[in-house]
């Protein structure tokens, strides 16, 4: 597999979003994963960070880039950040994911500000939270 997104939010299959349809253009579709951490309602959308302890789980989906660069400057801006980019809300990193063919190292926008007092989506999956009213 070549480059790698997991996609946990406005950017899965079933958000509704313009980027999401787009990015299911120029990307395919490799799959359910699981990255170790907690995500948190932040209104319109939610935001991830890492869950040291393993115990907590963000579920999303594996996305295998195409046009690498392209998209990847494209989502950036839509993320609002740059992968240096100090006081941005997400920052972009890779990280270790978790699929039903074993660990994959993939790209990630992590959530950088603090979370107190942000509610935390229980189960770690932002779509079914979205289908329960939150």
């Amino acid at each position: 597999m070549g480059h790698l997104l997991f996609v946990y939010g406005t950017l899965r299959a079933g958000s509704g979003t313009a980027v999401q349809r787009r990015l299911a253009r120029t990307a395919r579709a490799r799959g359910a994963a699981r990255f170790a951490g907690r995500l948190y309602d932040l209104g319109a959308y939610p935001g991830a960070v890492p869950d040291r302890s393993g115990r907590r789980w963000v579920h999303g989906e594996l996305l295998e880039l195409v046009e690498v660069r392209r998209t990847l400057a494209e989502l950036d801006r839509y993320e609002g950040c740059t992968t240096a980019g100090a006081g941005a809300e997400f920052r972009r990193e890779r990280v270790q994911v978790a699929t039903a063919a074993g660990a994959r190292r993939a790209w990630i926008y992590l959530y950088t500000r603090a979370v107190p007092p942000l509610r935390e989506i229980p189960g770690g999956d932002y779509l079914r939270g979205r289908r329960r009213g939150r």
